[in-house]
């Protein structure tokens, strides 16, 4: 049993064979999935998928690239989308100093309205995260409360920086980079965060996994992430696999 965390269901790259790709999956043992928004039309996308299917679920937000579209009346409309019954989150959200397609100022403002739209209704806040940790780490402490659960998606950071996140109580999501060749620092994070902190995801169509790479990814794909995760800790592969998916239920208020 596995969960894909965060994916991109609503994705042009999907619009041709969605069900053959679904249907991959399940057999492939992923019994949820995320579809995940980064503006107004991707989150009232996903909401039409997840809406059309059991197994599908869907989160609302804006991506640091579009936080300069996340106006008041952008976030009304959001905060409504998120009161559906089949959204499970707030995200992605977040910094990215790396591209700066947005200015900073207007992705903190953003990431601060969605950490406090989330901690209202009660919902889980799914964080985009590039070249901004100290910014991200000082927002957090001032604005997250402590019941707020969050995750760190697609993480790519050290060792130190994921288990400052953990001492927040989050969780840390890793994708198919863990296969990719040589990742050492990320090979750490994998190898010693506590196991109840992890989760994993595809981010399909982006980021497929080796021997995936520069090709399109799907959900299924993620049995190597997970593969590769159970490789480098000592532990016993069924609970490492049980313990994942009990904590993607948990983090998302699932049902098994």
């Amino acid at each position: 049993m596995i969960i894909d965390s965060h994916c991109h269901l609503h994705d042009e790259k999907f619009s041709s064979d969605l069900n053959e790709i679904l249907n991959n999956a399940r057999a492939a043992g992923i019994t949820h999935f995320i579809d995940i928004g980064c503006d107004l039309v991707t989150s009232k996308d996903a909401c039409k998928i997840a809406n059309l299917h059991e197994d599908i679920y869907f989160s609302v937000g804006f991506h640091p690239h579009e936080a300069k579209f996340c106006t008041e009346q952008a976030l009304e409309e959001l905060k409504t989308l998120a009161n559906n019954k089949k959204c499970v989150a707030i995200g992605e959200c977040g910094l990215d100093y790396y591209y700066n397609h947005s200015d900073i100022d207007s992705q903190k403002k953003a990431f601060i309205n969605q950490i406090q739209i989330a901690d209202s209704l009660n919902l889980p806040l799914i964080i985009h995260l590039r070249d901004a940790y100290d910014d991200c780490f000082e927002i957090l402490n001032a604005h997250k409360s402590n019941k707020q659960k969050v995750v760190i998606h697609c993480f790519s950071g050290t060792l130190k920086q994921a288990k400052e996140f953990i001492n927040m109580n989050a969780y840390i999501s890793l994708s198919g980079i863990v296969t990719f060749k040589n990742p050492q620092e990320l090979l750490l994070v994998a190898q010693n965060i506590p196991l109840k902190n992890l989760i994993i995801e595809t981010d399909a169509p982006y980021l497929s996994p080796h021997p995936f790479r520069g090709k399109r990814n799907e959900p299924s794909f993620i049995t190597h992430t997970l593969e590769k995760i159970i490789s480098v800790r000592n532990e016993n592969k069924e609970e490492v696999v049980k313990q994942i998916y009990q904590n993607t239920l948990d983090l998302f208020s699932l049902k098994n």
